[in-house]
């Protein structure tokens, strides 16, 4: 119930809605706010047709004038793994604020009744393993904020969803992004993210071929010093070539190969080659937080992070450094995690791998 809050902090908005919020009561939400309220939670069929046309029928009530208040409406099917697909009646709930299908593994398409959404404020496909696409025009969900699971598909797939898709959503400030080609990001795709960057986007997580939520436990960002034990599952790329694809030279020299620069948090997940020439610190000035789990990654930009208090390092066995050369690039460090990182040595940490500076 509290999730709703999120209208007026953001924060709340990015927790899991089956997660309980710490600062919130229930006595803090106006009962006006609470009658509104309709959640739909814990559906066990292979698409919730029944439970939808019951809000469909409730909603056709409201337009009658048998309702005096307008229900938001919060879909909260994480998990069910019978869900196959949802009906394009899913585009008649308006109000809809929060839809979560984190984990329907056999989900296979969304309908693209889902742009019709317009007060959607967060959205999450995370591990829904069999979408190979996502609809295009979720540029017109103008009131999404929190965005995961967004799939970076071959651009041969008709109506299939790209970044420049989401340039109009100015209020977007966290996106996770799915990649399953090794090329991603191409010019095309950053000069997308910097318009989302120069609107509203601060946290932005890529993962390459990647199960990206079965890496972590669900405490990773506690900051408890329990170090996962299992590695990212990197999976294997598509070959096909990804549509307007600039060549590696002109990539390379291009003073446009950069990813938002207001952004304060930036993860990594599965990245397949050695080098990144977007992964500077002169073109993330702001960024405070650094993950990078698994993949190729071989090198970091050695010239100063002035901004980044938390690194976290994972599964990174061709990256070279020392401790000597992370206090010098990263001089405001407060909190590092190295994991299964051979090449990263003399680091003073415990044996969790966790290093915190003490005041």
């Amino acid at each position: 119930m509290c999730l709703l809050k999120a209208e007026e902090h953001e924060q709340i908005l990015e927790r899991k809605p089956s997660e309980p919020t710490k600062d919130m009561s229930p006595t803090q939400i106006p009962d006006t706010f609470l009658e509104s309220v309709v959640t739909l939670f814990n559906v066990n069929e292979p698409f919730p047709d029944l439970e939808l046309a019951w809000l469909t029928k409730l909603k056709d009530k409201h337009n009658e004038g048998q309702l005096n208040k307008k229900p938001k409406v919060v879909d909260c099917l994480q998990g069910v793994s019978r869900i196959t697909e949802l009906p394009d009646s899913i585009g008649k709930h308006s109000s809809l604020v929060i839809l979560d299908l984190k984990e329907c593994h056999n989900l296979e398409m969304l309908p693209e009744e889902i742009t019709k959404l317009k007060e959607l404020r967060y959205l999450d496909l995370s591990d829904c393993y069999l979408l190979a696409r996502l609809p295009k025009g979720q540029g017109v969900l103008s009131e999404l904020i929190v965005l995961k699971g967004f799939i970076i598909s071959n651009p041969s797939r008709k109506n299939s969803g790209t970044l420049n898709d989401l340039k109009g959503l100015e209020k977007l400030r966290k996106l996770t992004i799915n990649a399953s080609s090794e090329e991603f990001p191409t010019l095309e795709d950053l000069l997308a993210l910097q318009q989302l960057g120069k609107k509203s986007l601060r946290k932005l997580t890529i993962a390459w071929g990647a199960e990206p939520n079965k890496a972590e436990p669900k405490t990773e960002d506690s900051k408890n010093g329990n170090a996962d034990k299992q590695a990212p599952k990197c999976l294997n790329f598509l070959s096909s070539p990804r549509a307007s694809k600039p060549s590696e030279t002109e990539i390379e020299s291009s003073t446009l190969m950069r990813l938002p620069e207001q952004l304060g948090k930036l993860d990594l997940q599965c990245f397949p080659k050695s080098t990144a020439k977007w992964l500077t610190p002169e073109s993330l000035p702001d960024l405070e937080e650094l993950y990078i789990r698994g993949g190729k990654l071989a090198t970091l930009e050695k010239s100063e992070w002035s901004k980044v208090k938390t690194l976290r390092l994972k599964y990174l066995r061709e990256l070279k450094m020392t401790w000597i050369e992370l206090q010098k690039y990263f001089p405001k460090l407060e909190y590092l995690e190295k994991v299964k990182c051979p090449g990263i040595t003399l680091c003073p940490c415990d044996q969790h791998g966790v290093w915190m500076k003490t005041i």
